[in-house]
């Protein structure tokens, strides 16, 4: 078999991604048996401060999208009804728009250097990015995430344009509070727009290029990047030819070993070659999405057989509830396991048209219109405003499936703690995991009317030329998009708070378990926690000391609009970790 490399880096062939699982056990055998004591509690102290530090920031994070929203409705009040030629108005409508803009650009940097990029703080060897348990343990880095993973791929598969893109995302949050205090104090609404457009999109297209690797295989941007890369340098020259045609081969045979794998020696379609068969391959994939999608309980016993799941039944869940689908066990009787695969199924369905849509968005229509809007072409403006918003329609319609319903079911759970809350006679600990679960639970909710406001916010563009002179349309239309930028950006903040919160619970009473030679966490042993909220919040601040924050040039004002908000929040029921 051929194996295409990317600066003598060779990626594992087509065949072996095709399962929507991210482990591959060869046996039947726990993926847990050979974990030891040292390595638990290694992993626990990650887990506890990787929660910590999800805590601390989605809270914060999530507090300064809510003084954005709170501002930019006061922005767009001033604006649409107050008199625009106003010294006092004008000087208004700046401060109000700058305070919006810099919390939104504050919330980004945050969420990125503190979460998202967690971990990227210096550079590492191929070896030490291959490996990164061994980062943890030694703790060089509190824990992996999302761009960190990336470059792992890099490493592993060749994936290249996801892993730099997501560096360059980084990179623009970093200086978007800097650059949007500038824009809303100094510039025009055209130049502005121009700006805010093209520092977004390092990330919009960060985040829609992830839904290929997942749903097609794992280096396809890449793969497609130097497609376009080679054809063009094919129409110059003779050695751009000869590596276009080498690069087409790859394609071409991996694509084929593909189905050799899959169907056997006679697996491979007739008469397909070069692009044609890497495309019945990408066909070919998103067809098995299709069955795995129709036929739930059959795929989930086929990557059992495969090694990509461990066979488990409720009797064996009992003991351990730390064995679920999304870690590699998985029941195929099991109605729930068979809605995770339904749900992971329809998410790899649609992600590669959601993400190609989004794209032609994000990357034609999006600048085009903060292009025409600078020179003050209104023309065809309501359309290509519709065209333009169009890409969050389709990312929505994704992220549905992909957060949005996963939330509501990870916080669903709250229902089955609430009995023990409103009894008055359990633990602190109980306390705490039910307001989270309740918390999430909500915000999923909160999540899934966001993305239907998302999905069709392109309409409220068309309205806009039958409303053309109606100002209460107009500042309604502005509110809603300002609700559906910020809350889309809350929800992923509040989602990390909650996901934070939960873990930090799980290692602290999983710690108190370890001391009495226990290692997986139930309820009855957060019913069973004698600690107060005050010793548990004391123990989050002391960990907390031992995490490194960036600072910024806004930091401490951001600070202070978080501790505002904080103290104004109808949620009374948190820990504390500062």
């Amino acid at each position: 078999m051929r194996s295409h490399s990317v600066d003598n880096v060779h990626y594992e062939p087509y065949h072996r991604l095709r399962i929507n699982q991210n482990r591959h056990y060869p046996s039947e055998e726990s993926p847990l048996t050979s974990v030891s004591h040292a390595d638990i509690n290694t992993s626990r102290t990650s887990r506890e401060r990787w929660g910590i530090k999800n805590l601390e920031t989605g809270t914060r994070t999530s507090n300064l999208l809510t003084f954005a929203f709170v501002t930019g409705v006061i922005q767009k009040w001033i604006q649409n009804f107050q008199d625009g030629d106003n010294f006092l108005v004008k000087i208004l409508n700046r401060l109000f728009l700058t305070a919006s803009t810099v919390a939104e650009g504050e919330r980004d940097k945050q969420m990125y250097e503190e979460i998202y990029a967690m971990g990227t703080e210096r550079a590492w060897s191929p070896e030490e990015i291959r490996n990164q348990e061994e980062l943890i343990n030694s703790q060089k880095i509190i824990a992996s995430d999302d761009i960190l993973e990336n470059m792992r791929e890099q490493e592993l598969y060749g994936e290249r344009v996801v892993a730099q893109t997501g560096l360059l995302a980084t990179g623009a949050a970093k200086i978007k509070p800097v650059l949007a205090a500038i824009s809303g104090l100094f510039l025009t609404s055209g130049q502005r727009n121009l700006l805010n457009t093209f520092i977004d999109i390092p990330a919009r297209v960060y985040w829609r290029l992830r839904f290929f690797s997942s749903s097609l295989h794992a280096n396809f941007s890449t793969t497609m990047f130097d497609l376009g890369k080679f054809s063009f340098k094919s129409l110059f020259s003779a050695n751009g030819r000869t590596e276009l045609k080498e690069h087409i081969k790859t394609m071409e045979e991996n694509s084929r070993e593909y189905f050799h794998h899959k169907y056997g020696a006679k697996g491979v379609p007739d008469g397909k070659k070069g692009l044609g068969l890497y495309f019945s391959m990408l066909v070919d994939r998103l067809k098995e999405h299709k069955r795995a999608k129709d036929h739930p309980e059959a795929t989930l016993e086929e990557k059992r057989e495969e090694g990509f799941l461990v066979k488990v039944n409720n009797e064996a869940r009992r003991p351990n509830p730390d064995r679920t689908i999304d870690r590699g066990y998985a029941d195929h009787k099991s109605k729930s396991d068979q809605a995770y695969q339904e749900r992971v199924a329809i998410v790899d369905l649609t992600a590669p048209f959601c993400a190609a849509f989004g794209l032609v968005g994000t990357l034609v229509f999006d600048p085009l219109k903060a292009i025409l809007s600078m020179f003050h072409v209104e023309k065809g403006q309501y359309v290509l405003s519709a065209l333009a918003s169009s890409r969050k329609s389709f990312q929505n319609l994704n992220y549905i499936f992909r957060f949005m319903k996963p939330e509501i079911d990870a916080g669903s759970s709250y229902k089955g703690l609430e009995k023990l809350v409103r009894d008055g006679e359990t633990s602190e600990a109980i306390k705490q995991l039910y307001a989270s679960k309740k918390r999430r639970f909500v915000n999923g909710w909160l999540g899934m009317i966001v993305a239907g406001a998302n999905i069709f916010e392109p309409l409220g563009h068309l309205f806009h030329y039958a409303y053309e002179d109606n100002k209460l349309y107009k500042f309604l239309f502005d509110v809603l998009t300002q609700f559906n930028d910020d809350y889309f950006l809350r929800f992923f903040s509040v989602r990390r708070r909650c996901m934070g919160e939960e873990a930090f619970l799980r290692a602290y009473v999983e710690q108190k378990k370890c001391d009495s030679n226990g290692i997986h966490v139930q309820i009855k042993d957060f019913e069973a926690l004698p600690d107060t909220y005050e010793q548990i919040s004391e123990h989050a601040k002391n960990r907390m000391q031992y995490i490194p924050r960036k600072q910024g040039l806004f930091t401490p004002v951001a600070d202070r609009v978080h501790g505002l908000m904080d103290r104004m929040s109808l949620d009374t029921y948190k820990l504390e970790t500062a």
